[in-house]
């Protein structure tokens, strides 16, 4: 069983996501909330092209924690990185347009996007987000 577990960040096996990441958070951070369960399984942070991550690399959405075993790559968990979409370097206002699109029904957000921009972690995205997100960037 490849699955991971974290008392710290939300685990979605169903849809291969871990969430609740604050953005800022290396690598390392996250590795040391995260375990799995089969004995010899090793897990890593990658970039989206599967690149592995140092230590002190600061993550954000669509980046992964793979699963090794035996030295392959066994399961992947796509990252969310709270208020980080996917669209910019770090939570900005290309996310908050994002957010405003889709809660009027203009855009439509990946599963990933979703969990990113369900900031106050209600199961829905509502312009209570929104407002957490402006929060957000004016606190830098």
């Amino acid at each position: 069983n490849l699955s991971i577990q974290s008392d710290r960040y939300p685990v979605d096996e169903e849809n291969s996501i871990v969430s609740g990441i604050s953005a800022g958070t290396a690598a390392a951070d996250i590795l040391s909330s995260l375990r799995c369960a089969e004995e010899g399984a090793v897990l890593q942070i990658a970039d989206a092209d599967g690149n592995q991550l140092s230590g002190d690399a600061v993550v954000k959405t669509g980046m992964k924690v793979q699963v090794l075993f035996e030295g392959k790559v066994g399961k992947e968990y796509g990252l969310s990185v709270l208020g980080d979409l996917g669209v910019s370097e770090q939570p900005g206002v290309k996310d908050l347009l994002m957010i405003k699109s889709h809660i009027l029904g203009r855009e439509s957000l990946s599963q990933l996007q979703t969990a990113s921009a369900d900031l106050n972690a209600d199961g829905r995205i509502n312009i209570f987000d929104l407002v957490e997100l402006k929060f957000m960037i004016l606190r830098g």
